[in-house]
């Protein structure tokens, strides 16, 4: 008898170590899959954030651009080429690239053409931001007249 009862407790503690690294396991999947969702979700949140103040930035380039025309019809008429705008709202000619120049992070600037057939200036706003190796950008693009 006693031999059957340390067989059947033997057998026993062996179930029970496995039913222990079952739920381990089980305990550690879900520990993982709660710690890839919650940085997927803050990632996806800084990306919304990031998106959310290039457009802010890109509408305010607008209204600097339409402020330009507002001011001096003549000197923005003869704009032309790409222009770097800093997060003071300081225009500085661009050549043909604009550095990072809005919180170290966003590169801001304004593309301008004058379209003689037309009588206008068409404008493209640009807003672009680096997310790891990723490259995003925020881009407007309108036509000005001489309203006045």
């Amino acid at each position: 008898m006693k031999y059957q009862l340390s067989k059947k407790h033997s057998l026993s503690s062996g179930q029970t170590l496995a039913e222990i690294v079952v739920a381990i396991g089980i305990v550690i999947l879900l520990i993982g899959g709660l710690i890839v969702g919650t940085t997927s979700a803050v990632r996806a949140s800084d990306q919304g954030r990031m998106r959310s103040l290039a457009v802010k930035y890109n509408q305010e380039s607008m209204e600097l651009t339409r402020q330009l025309r507002d001011n001096d019809w003549d000197a923005f008429q003869a704009r032309s080429g790409l222009w770097c705008l800093d997060k003071p709202g300081t225009w500085t000619s661009g050549g043909s690239v604009c550095p990072v120049n809005i919180d170290n992070t966003f590169t801001r600037g304004a593309s301008f053409t004058w379209n003689a057939g037309a009588l206008r200036m068409e404008v493209a706003t640009t807003v672009s931001w680096q997310d790891g190796a990723v490259a995003h950008q925020s881009q407007l693009f309108t036509y000005f007249t001489q309203w006045q």
